[in-house]
């Protein structure tokens, strides 16, 4: 942890937890909050509420004179019951609840922090009062890269103590270049409820816990911040977007805010470059620190709908049809250094990749099995007209006029009079078929 900002207003911050929902996490994040702010500003009720004083009064007065309200969210904390089995959330006068709806009520600047692979429960699944806290961009922490993620909570949080409109800001790494972010923030502004097809691709280190544990928290902060840099950099290439960081990969999203047609492609490309980017780095860190690096891809398309683009270009959107759980469930099945896709990818990228079959996989999460594919490189493929030559051209009827033209043209050229053709025509009417339609502009010799 780094030396407070000597322009920070040190904030008084409460965390608020359930124990059996958060395990040692909670602990962790007191004590390293603990020690960056000082123990003195820092509260956490359990700790510090003495046996026999009023808890709902104690808290509340704690909460009103905080700056800043941490909650942690695991994967119980959405429907944790009590012994009767009625899901806590729903009674009024449960302790923790009411943490969470004193501090929005106050307008206290909240912090969620999901815990390892928790997710943010959907608006309708909370109480109403705290229905807001879904529209609140939220912090990960993960074992993997526990200290890296407290480097960017408590940066957060400092930021907060600025008045700086910043909330669980992004890692600076996963910042497009000035031109990408313009474009997304343009074509993002009305991207707002569309439904869109996309493609996601998720990707993590092969056994990182094991890493993580023998090299040392800070060692591996550096190598995890060194492997972002370089996955984000190579989704950035092929202008997707970087939504989120997993602790030891990211999820990326190719065909918005961006509009491509050919996201599944790009995605591909992505995915190649990344395992190729990730080798390199693999092989430094054989030399320099004796392990073993591997990257686990998955890529899935489908449909989802988008929320907004924040100032951040931090995204918000719904998954539609799994299109996101898909591509995190095949990636867990992929060989270590390898990229699996769905047939829904495959599909789109049939041609400009070499594919190779891996049968019917069963997916925790799809009702059926799905046709999967590990990505073996780049295909033979390079436009629209190669892959429709493959398919098998159309022959044109009522065009003799026009490939007659063609062919006259042709023979000028190849008699040494240099040739310029356009052709224009209405969308769909198959321009670039009637350059391959005529016999003689074919095969003519010596010409490619």
């Amino acid at each position: 942890m780094g030396e407070i900002d000597p322009e920070t207003v040190v904030p008084r911050i409460f965390v608020g937890y359930r124990r059996a929902d958060t395990g040692k996490f909670s602990a962790k994040i007191y004590a390293d909050l603990a020690t960056h702010f000082g123990a003195e500003v820092v509260f956490q009720d359990v700790a510090d509420i003495e046996a026999g004083l009023p808890w709902s009064e104690v808290i509340d007065e704690a909460i009103a004179s905080c700056d800043v309200f941490v909650v942690l969210i695991g994967n119980e904390w959405l429907d944790a019951t009590d012994e009767e089995g009625n899901r806590r959330l729903d009674d009024p006068a449960d302790r923790h609840r009411r943490e969470i709806e004193v501090a929005l009520e106050r307008g206290i600047r909240v912090f969620p922090v999901l815990i390892e692979d928790a997710a943010m429960p959907r608006a309708e699944r909370l109480p109403e009062t705290l229905r807001r806290l879904h529209e609140i961009q939220s912090v990960r922490v993960t074992a993997a890269a526990l200290a890296w993620d407290m480097d960017r909570l408590i940066g957060a949080i400092e930021r907060a103590a600025k008045k700086q409109e910043v909330t669980g800001a992004p890692d600076p790494r996963a910042h497009p270049p000035e031109q990408l972010a313009k474009r997304i923030r343009a074509e993002g502004a009305a991207l707002a409820g569309e439904q869109k097809q996309v493609t996601a691709l998720s990707c993590g280190v092969v056994g990182s816990l094991e890493l993580a544990e023998r090299l040392g928290p800070e060692r591996w902060r550096e190598i995890i911040g060194e492997l972002f840099k370089r996955l984000a950099d190579a989704v950035h290439r092929y202008e997707g977007t970087v939504d989120k960081f997993t602790g030891d990969g990211l999820m990326a999203l190719f065909g918005a805010p961006i509009a491509h047609e050919d996201h599944a492609r790009r995605a591909c490309l992505a995915a190649l470059e990344m395992q190729e980017r990730i080798g390199e780095l693999a092989a430094e860190l054989r030399r320099s620190d004796e392990i073993e690096l591997a990257l686990r891809i998955g890529i899935n398309s489908g449909e989802v709908v988008f929320g907004s683009i924040g100032e951040d270009l931090s995204l918000e959107y719904t998954a539609i049809g799994h299109t996101v759980g898909l591509a995190q469930r095949i990636e867990a099945l992929a060989e270590p250094g390898a990229a699996y896709l769905t047939e829904h990818t495959a599909r789109l990228a049939a041609g400009y990749l070499e594919l190779t079959e891996l049968g019917e996989l069963e997916l925790e999460g799809a009702s059926e099995p799905v046709r999967g594919y590990a990505l073996a490189g780049t295909g033979t493929v390079r436009g629209g007209l190669d892959l429709a030559r493959r398919r098998g051209l159309s022959r044109f009827v009522g065009r003799a006029e026009e490939i007659a033209e063609l062919e006259a043209a042709l023979e000028r050229a190849l008699g040494g009079e240099g040739q310029a053709v356009g052709i224009v025509a209405e969308a769909g009417s198959e321009r670039a078929g009637s350059a391959t339609s005529s016999p003689s502009a074919a095969a003519p010799a010596g010409w490619a």
